[in-house]
């Protein structure tokens, strides 16, 4: 004899699903910006280039929403944390409308800097206005934060060297690595606290992660500015700025 199984009703049928569906349905509908963004970036590149990315790759969304603010907001004072395809990008768009701007890009494999300046060869971009900092990983109890007691992050005092009193208008944040210690990232806002300009924006990749959303939301309390937004996978501060750059 078969077990008569019992009817469900239209709640039960449809109240986990809804929630699953509309996650399924946001990422399909970020995937497709995202493509959008791809061929928006390669025509900096020019026709028939190809750029390489990967899961650890910041998302083309986030570059492209950079590469907006940049322009909108005349960013001209830029340093990174973490080098990657954002410094192609942003090389790129700086050459190619010959903006005054200057990126400091730093990261803690010179190695991997090799190859990035390798691709602006590739590219055929002129790098003159991207100054690469090589500063290695180092244990720092330097930064007092209730998210952690000390902090693997680049080497303050190689970074101090290099950026002097120089004051940054822009601040994107994609490095170190996530699994170096717990919010490996934070250091980066306590380090520039005295290198803010008067306007900036503040941009913070992977808050889809715990850990970086928390940093985020510490660096709102440490600046005392209310976190911008957050999108599906990066985040954002910012201070005095004139105009609003997100992509349509």
């Amino acid at each position: 004899m078969v077990k008569q199984q019992k009817k469900q009703t239209s709640d039960e049928i449809f109240s986990e699903p809804k929630e699953d569906n509309f996650s399924l349905l946001m990422e399909l509908i970020w995937k497709q910006r995202e493509g959008v963004f791809v061929q928006y970036l390669l025509n900096l590149l020019g026709h028939g280039k190809f750029i390489a990315s990967t899961e650890m790759s910041m998302s083309p969304a986030t570059i492209y929403h950079i590469l907006n603010e940049i322009i909108i907001n005349q960013r001209s004072s830029i340093i990174e944390f973490g080098s990657g395809n954002s410094t192609i990008y942003i090389a790129a768009l700086l050459c190619k409308f010959n903006l005054k701007a200057k990126l400091y890009s730093v990261d803690d494999d010179n190695d991997w800097i090799e190859n990035i300046k390798q691709s602006f060869v590739l590219y055929e971009i002129n790098g003159s206005n991207v100054e690469f900092i090589h500063a290695p990983i180092k244990k720092t109890t330097q930064f007092v934060s209730n998210l952690s007691t000390f902090f693997k992050w680049y080497d303050p005092t190689v970074l101090q060297k290099k950026i002097r009193n120089k004051k940054f208008d822009m601040v994107i944040v994609d490095g170190p690595k996530g699994s170096l210690c717990p919010f490996s990232r934070f250091p980066a806002v306590p380090f520039l606290l005295d290198h803010l300009a008067d306007s900036y924006s503040l941009f913070l990749d992977d808050t889809h992660r715990i850990e970086e959303n928390a940093i985020l939301n510490e660096w709102a309390n440490l600046l005392n500015e209310n976190v911008s937004f957050v999108k599906q996978k990066y985040g954002s501060i910012s201070k005095n700025t004139k105009y609003y750059s997100y992509p349509k």
